[in-house]
């Protein structure tokens, strides 16, 4: 995407109004996400999996190794 808008020769140059550097959430942010009074531990194990994305967040309902292991190994699943 950066090529795209960046590049003198790209047809998108000069268009871009305003740009936005997303970065991942932070450990508190997590916390807050959640809103429950939840194992530590658990909460830890979700921020590592899914590096703080919040798409991936919202595909854990329940930070728990079970539902990880559901999202990242299922046959069915997005990741």
């Amino acid at each position: 995407m950066e090529d795209l808008n960046y590049s003198l020769k790209s047809p998108l140059y000069g268009r871009a109004t305003k740009i936005f550097k997303l970065t991942p959430l932070s450990f508190i942010d997590l916390l807050k996400w959640y809103r429950l009074n939840l194992d530590f531990e658990e909460v830890i194990k979700t921020y590592f999996s899914v590096g703080g994305i919040p798409r991936y967040l919202e595909l854990v309902e329940y930070p728990s190794f079970e539902n990880i292991k559901k999202l990242f190994f299922s046959k069915n699943s997005i990741l």
